[in-house]
């Protein structure tokens, strides 16, 4: 028996992300706490200018962390 897909998923032919509209919606409510997730994280930051993001999604918050602190992370 066949699964039907849904029609915003991810395939081989079709591999753009269907979840990036949600997640740009989202990011209007996030304002304060990635900004404070990110003073956080900088406050601690050793002296490195290495820095992985790992499930950056959009980006946002390798955007504030290069914005902050003008080292741009490598995302994944």
């Amino acid at each position: 028996m066949k699964t039907a897909v849904p029609k915003n998923a991810q395939t081989c032919s079709k591999n753009n992300y269907a979840g990036t509209d949600e997640l740009w919606a989202g990011e209007k409510y996030l304002i304060n706490y990635n900004q404070d997730l990110i003073s956080k994280l900088t406050k601690n930051q050793h002296k490195s200018n290495d820095v992985l993001e790992f499930g950056a999604g959009i980006g946002t918050l390798a955007n504030l962390w290069l914005r902050e602190t003008g080292i741009k992370p490598e995302c994944l």
